[in-house]
């Protein structure tokens, strides 16, 4: 079980970096740029507790869950 949890754990990272490096730019010198749109939407939710988050944001939480809960179970 402890390596299907890291896997997920892995896989959720992974799929978000991949996320994130799509919505930037890859600058000429290696560096990577996030626009100021992201920055503000993302830190609004990274400083946003779970529940006053709209219904559309917890949902991509609770997507994240249930695939926890299917190995659990």
């Amino acid at each position: 079980m402890r390596e299907k949890l890291s896997e997920i754990a892995h896989d959720r990272w992974s799929g978000w970096m991949l996320h994130l490096f799509s919505n930037g730019i890859f600058n000429n010198d290696g560096t990577w740029t996030m626009s100021a749109l992201a920055v503000e939407r993302w830190l609004r939710q990274a400083t946003t507790g779970y529940t006053d988050l709209s219904e559309s944001e917890k949902d991509t939480d609770r997507d994240e869950a249930d695939r926890v809960l299917e190995i659990l179970n």
